[in-house]
């Protein structure tokens, strides 16, 4: 492609992964939204996104040029070159590697699941990894424990929740950690932002008010080239609370507002 060409070495890559502890916790959004604003940091010149649950294309309003992706290269022996060539143009320097289409058995290797994560390492400056609700340590499809693995791998891992009981409960059976977090906030919750942050044993880094804004922005297919301005503005608020050498955490605190989906 040639709206993001790839660096010249892997070394100092950040790879994100965002993800949630069940469904619905407004993941995928937090994704598509935070690409741009990385891409904006003075010491990012390209920002690819790895999609593990198959909806960014539709939700930056990208056309399924083809079907290849993630699951095509784990299933091949094709280098790393190859993942690159599956990314498809979402703006100047944002790409997307879809999921892919192939029926996946999981008989991949250990080996070439760890070559995976190289890859992904290489594709961009930031890589942002929607790696939605992985499995948990025993059980779950072979998408789910791919999921795990990139949260594993990741060079920092956010997780994305409501106040919802139900979702920190799962966190807990998880058996993950995380290193910071981002609160979708909704009206007459019981729970409150220090009850996610004292639950996930991280700091949170963005609130999120419910904004139908962002939902007409989602449905529209408009949300990667143009989101809502309160949701533009606090995602680069929330990509400078993540600090660009190695996607550390810093204590910078945003509020914006998301429709919440996953």
């Amino acid at each position: 492609m040639n709206s993001i060409d790839p660096p010249p070495t892997p070394r100092g890559a950040t790879m994100i992964s965002l993800w949630g502890p069940k469904g619905g916790q407004g993941v995928s959004t937090t994704v598509a939204a935070l690409a741009p604003a990385q891409l904006r940091r003075h010491d990012c010149s390209n920002v690819a996104i790895v999609d593990l649950t198959g909806d960014q294309p539709l939700l930056l309003g990208v056309p399924a040029q083809h079907g290849v992706g993630v699951l095509d290269w784990l299933s091949s022996d094709a280098p790393a070159s190859a993942l690159h060539r599956t990314m498809l143009p979402v703006r100047d320097s944002i790409g997307v590697v879809p999921l892919g289409g192939r029926d996946v058995t999981g008989s991949w290797t250990v080996e070439r699941e760890a070559g995976l994560w190289r890859a992904v390492r290489s594709l961009a400056d930031v890589v942002l990894v929607d790696a939605g609700v992985p499995a948990p340590r025993v059980g779950g499809g072979p998408v789910e424990r791919l999921r795990r693995s990139a949260v594993e791998a990741s060079t920092t891992n956010v997780v994305v929740t409501r106040a919802c009981y139900l979702a920190l409960r799962r966190f807990r059976g998880l058996g993950l950690t995380c290193d910071a977090s981002v609160f979708v906030q909704e009206a007459q919750r019981a729970l409150a932002r220090s009850d996610v942050a004292e639950t996930l044993g991280a700091e949170v880094i963005a609130t999120v008010d419910v904004d139908p804004a962002v939902a007409r922005a989602v449905d529209s297919g408009m949300l990667g080239a143009r989101p809502p301005r309160r949701l533009d503005r606090a995602m680069t608020a929330l990509a400078s609370g993540l600090a660009a050498s190695g996607g550390e955490p810093v204590a910078a605190v945003s509020t914006w507002t998301s429709n919440g989906r996953s």
